[in-house]
């Protein structure tokens, strides 16, 4: 009896726990809401909020309206707009507020787009490899006021330096939209603070036979899936043309995730050689092929094969002449 009472004040107390955390949590979001870093720095980056039949959605105009302020103003250089495709859409988000904002006066050669990202941490990550890749080394972060807490937690996640910037104006004004907001806010940040920044779980292989697999693909897996990629990496590199296949059409989640699968195949042509390479693509059918030459050349973008911690930035037409004219044969 004793010990049920035990367990059952200890569930409570949890409970009471949990819950004063959350409350702490939503307290800090809404402070956070008011904090405005505004200065000068290389771009702003815009987050995405989705589009309404090929034009930005209500909540995302305004982000894009205030994105372009800040640059008309001078505080900014360039634009950064970040956001894929939802479904559905013909467009992604950063297409659609780029050609908004050349539309109300923005020079194109000052906006950036990156049109991979599904969710804000790859918002932040993308916006990021374009400043690093422009020389850039500051920015502001726009998005709306509840958003914000979570947005800057993430950036510094990435080690960008960056600022916050609510919009001025937002569509979560009212209770009826503001609660819910912040609810999903709370339950996000507590999420990503929970599992977002964890990188590979150690029962996980994160190197098969020298082959590095990047964080963002393999937390995504589960363990067997683990197990299968670590097969079929292995049986790549003994040239089995079927298990390069099955390689290239491997789930990766999207977004950087498909970066890191480019960077696992690039790292394999490397071991192998460029001819060696070649005589197993030779088998594998078109569909297959168009499939690794998109995966090929993100990896040879974003990946890190000099092993210099940057990203390489290189093109297939000048790394692999001989594999790229096998590729794009028709």
């Amino acid at each position: 009896m004793n010990r049920k009472r035990i367990i059952k004040r200890g569930v409570l107390i949890l409970i009471a726990l949990l819950t004063i955390y959350v409350i702490y949590v939503a307290f800090d979001i809404c402070l956070y809401a008011n904090v405005d870093e505004k200065t000068n720095a290389d771009a702003v980056i815009v987050l995405g909020a989705g589009v309404w039949n090929n034009s930005p959605s209500p909540v995302f105009l305004e982000r894009i309206n205030y994105g372009i302020s800040l640059y008309k103003c001078g505080v900014v250089d360039k634009i950064i707009f970040t956001g894929g495709k939802s479904k559905n859409c013909e467009f992604s988000d950063a297409f659609i507020a780029r050609k908004y904002a050349i539309a109300n006066g923005i020079p194109i050669e000052n906006i950036f787009i990156e049109e991979l990202s599904t969710i804000t941490q790859e918002n932040i990550f993308y916006a990021n490899q374009i400043l690093k890749n422009n020389g850039m080394s500051d920015a502001i972060i726009v998005s709306d006021p509840l958003h914000m807490k979570r947005a800057m937690l993430m950036a510094k996640d990435n080690g960008l330096v960056a600022y916050s910037s609510p919009t001025p104006t937002t569509k979560y004004s009212t209770l009826k939209t503001k609660i819910p907001f912040l609810a999903r806010e709370v339950f996000f940040f507590i999420g990503y603070k929970l599992f977002g920044r964890l990188t590979l779980i150690s029962c996980k292989q994160s190197e098969v036979d020298g082959i590095i697999i990047g964080n963002t693909f393999s937390e995504n897996q589960s363990f067997s899936e683990n197990r299968e990629l670590k097969k079929l990496i292995c049986q790549t590199l003994n040239k089995d043309e079927k298990s390069l296949a099955k390689l290239s059409n491997f789930w990766c989640g999207g977004g950087a995730g498909c970066y890191d699968l480019g960077f696992v195949i690039t790292q394999i042509i490397y071991r192998l050689g460029e001819r060696e390479f070649i005589e197993i693509v030779e088998k594998l059918d078109r569909n297959e092929i168009l499939r690794l030459d998109g995966l090929i050349r993100v990896g040879l973008e974003y990946g890190d094969n000099d092993k210099d911690g940057k990203m390489d930035n290189k093109k297939i037409e000048n790394e692999f002449p001989n594999l790229n004219i096998i590729l794009n044969k028709r």
